[in-house]
């Protein structure tokens, strides 16, 4: 990866269906210089889990950040999220 590359400004989404814990993740992701700022919104989510198609009020953490601390902050999201797989 080039220099240029590595500093290439992403945006990263990860949803969750508990404000508390989109904030936590906002909040915790700009603290850890993990991502640069963070914005929280409400969003209603239509998704197939496990075969069902479901509907869900959810909360958009989007975050912006850097390609080079991409992996680092999936990594990061992974280990703190309730989700089992959760969508970034």
């Amino acid at each position: 990866m080039t220099a240029a590359q590595a500093d290439e400004p992403l945006l990263v989404w990860v949803t969750t269906d508990d404000p508390v814990e989109a904030w936590r993740l906002a909040r915790g992701a700009v603290a850890e210089r993990l991502a640069a700022s963070a914005h929280v919104t409400p969003t209603r989510s239509c998704y197939r889990w496990q075969g069902d198609l479901h509907e869900a009020d959810e909360h958009l953490v989007a975050l912006r950040t850097r390609r080079s601390v991409y992996a680092a902050l999936e990594a990061w999201i992974r280990a703190r999220h309730h989700y089992e797989l959760p969508e970034i």
